[in-house]
């Protein structure tokens, strides 16, 4: 008779909850896997982690830390956008000399219109943060991850140490090739 009576007990509230949390987690893989994810997630994930790099770079900027790549950076807008060679006083050197930057022009010119120490810092975290949806789709397609193992490439991507370093080191023009460079991997 105890055994009926065991048999006819309904389970406990963990035992319940854990089975309800094993199936959200079931109802999330799944979603992760659809064609609507592929789509999805990667922009996501890139417009969460610009909002994180941006806020970080401006507040640096903000807070009168910046080195002396901005300031050299700054210079050279202002320089470009006056007709005058970019040939800046910090350094002594022309700004394009080191690494030939002719996307820089067009950032310059953006100055125009935007204030500088946001175009410029904005653009690389936008740079940075958009590299990651060819990652998505290079762990997708190409090392056909599942959904779950491509959104911790991405996860370990936006934690990784030297991201955050170039993005707090002031605006270097090479980080506007990384979403270029991925896609073309």
């Amino acid at each position: 008779m105890t055994s009926a009576r065991v048999a006819a007990r309904p389970p406990s509230r963990s035992a319940a909850l854990h089975k309800r949390l094993d199936h959200l987690a079931l109802r999330w893989q799944a979603r992760l896997e659809s064609d609507s994810a592929d789509r999805i997630v990667p922009w996501v994930t890139a417009l969460v982690l610009f909002l994180v790099l941006g806020a970080l770079a401006l507040g640096r900027a903000r807070s009168l830390e910046a080195g002396t790549d901005l300031a050299a950076y700054l210079q050279g807008t202002w320089l470009i956008n006056h007709g005058d060679p970019p040939f800046v006083s910090l350094t002594g050197d022309h700004l394009l000399a080191e690494q030939a930057g002719f996307v820089f022009y067009p950032l310059a010119w953006l100055t125009r219109v935007v204030p500088a120490v946001p175009a410029l810092l904005l653009t690389q975290a936008a740079a940075l943060s958009v590299a990651t949806v060819p990652l998505w789709h290079f762990a997708r397609r190409v090392a056909r991850l599942r959904g779950g193992a491509a959104l911790t490439v991405l996860i370990a991507y936006a934690l990784y140490p030297a991201l955050h370093n170039i993005n707090q080191a002031d605006v270097h023009l090479a980080t506007l090739a990384l979403p270029l460079l991925l896609a073309a991997a």
